[in-house]
């Protein structure tokens, strides 16, 4: 009986152990990185009690979960059709049913309680680049397509208006452009010297003929062209940058540029084309020991440099007076001299910007052209007045420009405040003003110093026979015209190598002093 007792018990037992199962359990409010605990559970048909807990905790959970940095298990997301995805590749044997609607019911409580799951892509965040487009504001009125004829006549007279053709200019045009055709065909480089008043036509005519040769590309060989003006440079020796920078688009220090290009143009290279660099305002690329100057004319003697240099300057005989023999040497011998215009050619020049147009009288011309004629020949300051003479007669409601605004005009640009200042000055200062406009056309260097500017106050005074001024007399004269802002001077402390530099235009300084000395 005890045997078969035992036999019983150890059967039940085998069969409870069959009954009973080791299995793992996860709960919804434990992080998935917190190890999971061993509970050995007896499946029976009633319905388990779990506890829920609430959203705010859950989405704390979550985010710990995301923030984990464990690689045996990565969270799955929701699927719409809300099917279950095992956790683990070997999943348990057997689950209860409450377990189940348990673990199928917590993803749709948090697609519930919080934002939709975005899609997380592995590796780092790229973000596209924001493009940003100037624009400009529409107009609240569009122009209108046909305008008066003053109005026309006053966009035609502006400076900045290209004209159709360059009058009074034909035997300059040529000139340049033979001997820049030359070049081409040979493929060598060379110097040409351009030189005369402002006003004169000197760089219109040289982009005249750069435009002619690019529109007749095919009967011409290929060349870069690039210019470069003096006036805005800070020194002389940032010519190199400025060259450097437009043949290569790289910017480089003015010693380390001088190297490069030196390198360039004497180096050989069969495929390089011409080029032809544009100068203006050479004077002021004038320093102590004319190095730049000597570099830029040098340069195009090279056999392999094929450049051309077109330097213009202000003053016809600056290589003489200013630049040394070795730089005067360099630039050789071809030159041209832009004389100012006569008052037959700014009348043409007036009247060609005016063709088709019958607003100015013949007469009001004419009298403009022998006014600027008689003063400096610019054809800038003739196209101001008429364009203001324009301005004068379409406030007044006239249709026509006589002889009354052309006066009017001319009497409004010349009795400008300085030009006032100039005539209220003594008769010392009036004197010291024409030397400086005297030395600035001997030199063609608009700067000059207190010490030249004594020597030659000195001289005048002793050949008119009027009673010299000693050095502290000329040196307060010089800080009285600069605190009137006529003159531009730096400190005094320089003593009589102090630079000095007119604060006005050469051409109002004569005007000034010519109308008073006609008036008596």
């Amino acid at each position: 009986m005890d045997r078969a007792r035992s036999v019983s018990e150890s059967q039940l037992d085998k069969s409870k152990k069959v009954s009973t199962q080791v299995k793992r359990t996860r709960r919804a409010s434990v992080s998935c990185t917190t190890p999971t605990r061993l509970t050995i559970s007896t499946v029976k048909p009633t319905k388990s009690l779990t506890r829920r807990r609430p959203a705010s905790e859950m989405k704390k959970s979550r985010k710990s979960n995301l923030s984990s940095n464990d690689d045996d298990f990565q969270p799955i997301k929701a699927k719409p059709n809300h099917k279950k995805v095992p956790v683990s590749s070997k999943p348990p044997a057997s689950r209860s049913s409450s377990e189940s609607e348990s673990d199928a019911e917590l993803p749709v409580k948090r697609k519930a309680s919080t934002q939709p799951p975005t899609k997380n892509t592995p590796g780092p965040k790229t973000y596209s680049k924001r493009v940003f487009k100037p624009s400009v504001a529409p107009r609240a009125k569009l122009l209108p397509a046909n305008v008066d004829p003053l109005t026309e006549a006053q966009q035609r007279l502006h400076v900045s208006a290209v004209p159709s053709s360059l009058p009074c200019r034909e035997e300059e045009f040529a000139e340049i452009f033979g001997y820049v055709e030359s070049k081409l065909q040979e493929g060598t480089g060379g110097c040409f010297y351009i030189s005369g008043v402002p006003g004169t036509g000197k760089t219109a005519t040289v982009m005249e003929v750069i435009r002619y040769l690019k529109d007749n590309n095919d009967d011409y060989p290929d060349f870069n062209f690039y210019s470069m003006n003096g006036m805005r440079l800070t020194s002389p020796e940032q010519a190199y940058v400025e060259m450097w920078s437009q043949l290569t688009k790289e910017k480089a220090t003015p010693e380390h540029a001088m190297k490069l290009l030196d390198t360039r143009f004497n180096t050989k290279a069969p495929k390089r084309i011409s080029t032809i660099f544009l100068v203006d305002e050479l004077d002021m690329l004038c320093n102590k020991k004319q190095s730049v100057l000597y570099n830029i004319f040098d340069w195009p003697s090279k056999p392999h440099g094929k450049l051309i240099v077109l330097a213009i300057a202000n003053t016809m005989d600056l290589p003489e007076r200013v630049m040394i023999n070795r730089v005067s040497s360099r630039l050789g011998l071809t030159r041209q001299t832009f004389q100012p215009y006569t008052h037959t050619q700014l009348q043409t020049i007036v009247a060609s910007r005016l063709e088709g147009l019958e607003v100015f009288k013949q007469d009001a011309i004419q009298l403009v052209a022998r006014k600027v004629a008689s003063l400096s020949g610019d054809a800038r300051r003739a196209l101001d007045i008429c364009r203001r003479a324009t301005e004068m007669a379409e406030s007044m409601g006239q249709s026509m420009i006589g002889v009354v605004h052309v006066t009017k005009a001319h009497q409004e640009m010349f009795s400008s405040p300085k030009i006032l200042a100039i005539r209220s000055c003594t008769k010392y200062e009036q004197l010291l003003l024409k030397v400086m406009v005297s030395e600035f056309h001997r030199t063609g260097v608009e700067e000059t110093t207190v010490g030249a500017i004594f020597r030659e106050m000195q001289t005048c005074l002793r050949t008119e026979g009027v009673e010299t001024m000693s050095m502290p007399g000329t040196v307060a004269m010089v800080a009285r015209l600069a605190a009137t802002r006529l003159l531009l001077s730096e400190h005094m402390k320089h003593g009589l190598e102090t630079k000095l530099r007119l604060n006005v235009a050469t051409e109002e300084i004569n005007f000034a002093l010519k109308s008073q000395e006609e008036g008596g």
